[in-house]
């Protein structure tokens, strides 16, 4: 299963998140998505995000250095934030990983960005 958290970020600075999951997929892992309801360039959209997280009191994900490059993702404190629904019980998905966003457009009006962890699988040994 995917988990996806998506933030809809509006020119007022509102923030509304979304939670999802895609129960049909192979992979197991987490998406987080940030969908500005207007076009800006990369970097402002980066910081944007990042304004997106501090609004809510959100400190699972932060830049490394710079928010145009990688990111501390704490996916214990990820799955705290969410106390007893499922995901709070998933095995292996614990300690700090390093993530990269990815900026795109949709449509002509819609600036976003991603950040994806997928856990790999354990190797089965025989």
């Amino acid at each position: 299963m995917v988990y996806t958290l998506t933030y809809r970020v509006e020119p007022s600075g509102q923030v509304s998140p979304q939670r999802d999951a895609d129960p049909w997929t192979d992979e197991e892992g987490i998406l987080i998505q940030f969908v500005m309801t207007y076009r800006i360039p990369e970097d402002l959209a980066m910081s944007t995000a990042l304004d997106a997280l501090t609004s809510g009191n959100i400190v699972w994900l932060r830049p490394v250095a710079d928010p145009n490059g990688d990111w501390s993702f704490d996916l214990d404190g990820f799955k705290d934030s969410f106390g007893d629904e499922p995901l709070s019980n998933w095995e292996g998905f614990s300690g700090i990983v390093t993530v990269t966003p990815v900026y795109g457009q949709l449509a002509p009006s819609f600036t976003t960005v991603t950040f994806t962890f997928i856990r790999q699988p354990q190797a089965v040994i025989q």
